[in-house]
Order: C-alpha cells, then structure tokens, then sequence
C-alpha cells in the first residue's frame, strides 16, 4: 500500500521501495473517488514495468473528467464502470494489452467463448476478447453504454474538463470561506469535494442538507483506511460534473453555513 501525504496525495519517494521480485501487479487509481486526487500515473507505470510488473488502472472516476488515452498512458489494463460516464448501471469496460489478452486463460465458462468442445480432446477457447465475455451479453446495457460515450464524445471531453475545472475552483473558494469547514485532499483535484463541518459527524450534516435538496454522499466511500488515516468516522462528499452550475454551489455554501448556525 503506498502511503499518503497529509494532503492526499501519495508519498512518491517511498515507491520504489516497494517492489520486490514478487512484485507482479501495480493496481492504482487514476482519481480518488474520496479526495479526487490524480494520481501521477506516467510515472507509476514506467516505474511498475522497470520492475517488471503490469499495472491495472481503476479509470472509474476519471473517464467522465478528461480524455483518457490508454496507448499514451502505457498501463496493461484500464478498467470503468459505464454508470460513471453517464451509462446505465450493471455494464463496465476492463481494456487490455492485445498481447496480453492472448496469453490469458479465462476464468468464467459459458456460451460463446469457447472454440471446439470434444468429450475426447477437451475444450478450445475461442480468441481474445470473446473467451473472456462467457454466457448472454448484457445487451441493453451495452447499447446504453454507446449511447452515453456518443453523447460525451459530441459534448467534448475536453470541454468538459475545462468547464468542470472552473467549476472545481469556484467551489474550493466558496468552501474555504465557510467558518469550521475542514476540507480533505489537495489544492488540484477532479470531480470531488470531501468536507467535514467541525465535529459534526457527516450523517447529521448531509441530513440537514438533504432536507434542503442539496445532494451529498455521506460514510466512508468504501474507503475505511482513508478514513482511519484522517481520524474520521466519516466525510461528506460532494460531486461536481458538467451539468452542475456555481448556483448550485452557492446552495451548498449557503446550506452549510445554516447547519452551522443551527448546530453550533
């Protein structure tokens, strides 16, 4: 596990030190689902394979906040979740090295990904990437999915990140100026705010804003060792995306210094 600075950001310096010649696989983040930090993935990856060990990227909160090329990046598999990207739910994408793929064995049985079948000679896999799709598609999702990626690839993903990063700016100003605020996670981040207001605990404060139809996220964000590294039971965590606006911003800010007033 690669340690965090206070800021959320990962201790580079301590990296290397960390593989061994057992080292066979670097899983990583892109962005925190928590704390929206980007991760310096360039370097991890070239790193990873001086090593001698492929890396994994967990795209899931990136791919809806700037365009992502695999190719430049170097990884060995990138993987998201459609519902991400504005999709619907029960689909994701897992890319891989062609190469890869072809010396991988699948890990699931059912229709379509086999070649042959002989009660004598055995069972053939059919090619990469069939073998590793066993049984019905989930079709429904696949075309939802389609949908989702033309209608960001007409909006423009780059776009996108322009107008979601000024939002970003907008909102860490606004926050700051709220009195008791502790804000989670470095200056330059993607897609996410974590907060806690004083020692209020985070179910009473994203109650409160619920009941002013201000959508946060409150727990752990299945993340119980960040947690536990910022001495938390739980933040708060609110979601920036393209169709949010700096009105809805000022909601929040607005909200926030109401509970404040209301719990002291």
């Amino acid at each position: 596990m690669i340690p965090l600075n206070p800021d959320g950001t990962l201790q580079l310096d301590v990296v290397p030190g960390l593989f061994d010649p057992r080292t066979r696989l670097l899983a990583i983040t892109e962005v925190s689902n928590v704390l929206g930090t980007e991760n310096p993935l360039a370097a991890l990856i070239a790193l990873a394979h001086q090593h001698g060990a492929k890396v994994l990227v967990d795209g899931a909160q990136a791919v809806m906040h700037h365009p992502v090329d695999v190719q430049a990046l170097g990884c060995d598999f990138y993987v998201f979740s459609a519902h991400k990207l504005y999709g619907p739910t029960g689909i994701g994408v897992l890319y891989a090295r062609s190469e890869l793929l072809q010396t991988m064995a699948p890990w699931e049985g059912g229709g379509s990904m086999i070649a042959t079948v002989s009660l004598t000679e055995g069972t053939t896999w059919n090619q990469a990437p069939w073998r590793f799709e066993a049984g019905t598609p989930n079709t429904g999702g696949i075309i939802g999915l389609g949908a989702a990626l033309t209608y960001v690839s007409q909006l423009g993903l780059s776009q996108i990140a322009e107008y979601e990063q000024t939002l970003m700016r907008y909102a860490l100003d606004a926050l700051r100026a709220v009195p008791d605020l502790i804000l989670y996670g470095p200056a330059q981040r993607k897609g996410v705010i974590a907060f806690n207001l004083g020692q209020h605990h985070a179910y009473d404060v994203g109650s409160f804003l619920d009941n002013y139809g201000i959508a946060v996220r409150t727990g752990h964000h299945c993340a119980m060792p960040l947690m536990a590294r910022y001495q938390v039971p739980a933040m708060c965590r609110a979601s920036l995306a393209m169709y949010n606006t700096t009105e809805e911003v000022d909601r929040l800010v607005a909200g926030l210094q109401r509970i404040r007033k209301l719990l002291g």
